[in-house]
């Protein structure tokens, strides 16, 4: 890997691809003109247009062909090293010892071929390259780990000058020699019912609502639906409400059963494996990922629960890590395991994060601040249901007002219900150098463990209501990936938060940057 190297060929086709998914309107209404023959009758300056359109998209497909062609990567130095431009080269180096995550993607088209997507983060940069050879990335990895490994045995050597050479030999072969999936040591691997139920109880609408809004805009086809909603706005007003309803749970029952299919493809076959200082998380059917987590660079401990999977004793297991190569990542964290036994995540928290002791929070928000969890959203809500009450009694059928008059007032219980959840489990506790804070939202808990020293800065902010009341909402930060991650504690007394203040203030030996908002 010391010579440069070059991308894949069929990297070239990604060009290709990236720029016809731009511009595949305008092709396909030249194209459709062109063929049919009287498209351009009478406005010849359409063809002008069209082929202009065309000649635009030859040029973009180019270029970024010779960028592709011109990209190199290498390592040198105990840096990798990365170029490309055509007429401005442009050259990112990443030092190795600070690589943290080497992540690889095989969508199921490129692994046919033997290519994958390559992704790198360090702290604070990071470096994606699309159209590599898997060999070629296993490759880097392996130079990358075989580098740090060099510079762990220089160190260990020159602080025992009795250490045996071909001890230091023996280990230095352990730790840098690649070792393929058969080889590595398994932690954990998800059977096919907890991925039925790991994919039941994630929102799988949810998933398909953005897989599909995302395929609208990719396409532009929310454009062309925009403009048949404004055309026939009138027939749609007056269309039956009670069909309208129908349409909808049916829309919503296919949707939850289509985004629990996505979710069960997305991390079918999902393992971890253990390789040296490194958790490797392995999953996919028709896309192959392959997502490296250097366990010294973790920031931070999350175990997440909803309702519904803490009646079958599941939990998931994430962490957070420095980084920016990802828009996935953008907050810097990693899923581990997304489902997973209660006995068995601690199991793992115990063998791989020794140094972080998982406690229950103590101190939790005082049952006078509970309304103010629901307070605001309630008057939101009874403001719309009152004017969907009075819109659909005045000029709907009575089944219609009898309908949303049911709906509005499930949905209005609910979120007091669910507000009185988030309230009563909302809290944290403090044991040593360790802060262990409990987040909420909807029917779900997010169980943060912050070691002092990984903390940037905290912040706490009230308003006139609150401040009256002696009650704040506190924030906890610390380093993730472009964006930082954060833990929000709402409607907290104000001892409560002075304790984490002075915990941060005295945990951080540097001085802690400590902001108030009012």
């Amino acid at each position: 890997m010391n010579n440069p190297q070059k991308l894949h060929p069929l990297a070239y086709l990604g060009a290709v691809g990236s720029t016809l998914k731009t511009f595949w309107i305008p092709a396909a209404v030249f194209l459709f003109n062109f063929i049919g023959g009287d498209g351009f009758k009478g406005n010849p300056y359409l063809l002008y247009i069209g082929i202009l359109v065309f000649l635009f998209m030859i040029v973009l497909i180019v270029m970024d062909i010779i960028q592709k062609y011109k990209t190199r990567f290498w390592i040198e130095d105990g840096k990798f090293i990365f170029k490309t431009g055509i007429f401005v080269l442009k050259e990112k180096e990443l030092t190795i010892n600070r690589i943290q995550s080497i992540d690889i993607t095989q969508p199921i088209f490129l692994r046919i071929f033997g290519v994958c997507k390559l992704d790198i983060q360090t702290p604070a940069d990071g470096i994606s390259i699309d159209g590599i050879k898997l060999s070629q990335a296993e490759e880097i990895r392996r130079s990358v780990y075989k580098e740090k490994a060099e510079e762990k045995d220089d160190i260990f050597v020159a602080s025992d000058e009795y250490t045996d050479v071909e001890q230091v030999e023996d280990s230095k072969n352990v730790a840098t020699e690649f070792v393929p999936e058969a080889e590595m040591k398994l932690i954990h691997q998800m059977s096919m019912k907890e991925l039925f139920i790991m994919a039941m109880t994630s929102g799988g609408l949810g998933i398909f609502i953005a897989g599909f809004f995302t395929f609208l805009t990719t396409f532009n086809i929310d454009t062309f639906v925009a403009n048949y909603i404004e055309v026939n706005l009138q027939k749609l007003v007056t269309s039956m409400l009670i069909l309208t309803v129908v349409i909808a749970i049916g829309v919503i029952i296919v949707g939850y059963v289509i985004g629990t299919v996505i979710l069960l493809i997305r991390y079918y076959d999902y393992k971890v494996f253990e390789d040296n200082d490194d958790l490797i998380v392995q999953y996919g059917l028709l896309e192959k990922k392959r997502v490296t987590v250097n366990i010294n660079r973790v920031q931070n401990i999350i175990i997440k629960d909803n309702i519904l999977r803490r009646m079958f004793g599941f939990k998931s297991l994430y962490v957070t890590i420095m980084g920016d190569s990802e828009e996935e990542l953008s907050d810097g964290k990693v899923m581990i395991v997304p489902l997973i036994k209660t006995r068995l995540l601690f199991d793992i928290v115990n063998q791989f994060f020794p140094n972080y002791e998982i406690k229950r929070p103590v101190k939790f928000v005082k049952k006078h601040a509970y309304r103010r969890y629901f307070t605001i959203r309630s008057i939101i809500i009874l403001a719309i249901y009152g004017a969907l009450v009075y819109v659909s009694n005045e000029y709907f059928v009575p089944v219609a007002f009898w309908l949303i008059a049911v709906i509005g007032a499930f949905v209005f219980i609910l979120q007091i219900i669910s507000a009185l959840y988030s309230a009563k489990h909302t809290g944290y506790t403090i044991n040593g150098d360790e802060i262990n804070m409990m987040e909420t939202s909807f029917f779900a808990r997010s169980h943060y463990a912050i070691k002092s020293e990984k903390i940037n800065t905290v912040e706490w902010h009230n308003n006139p209501f609150t401040r009256r009341a002696q009650l704040g909402t506190v924030s906890v930060i610390t380093a993730g990936g472009v964006l930082d991650s954060s833990v929000t504690l709402k409607h907290l007394e104000r001892s409560d938060i002075d304790e984490i203040w002075d915990f941060v203030e005295g945990g951080i030996i540097d001085e802690a940057n400590i902001e108030k908002c009012d």
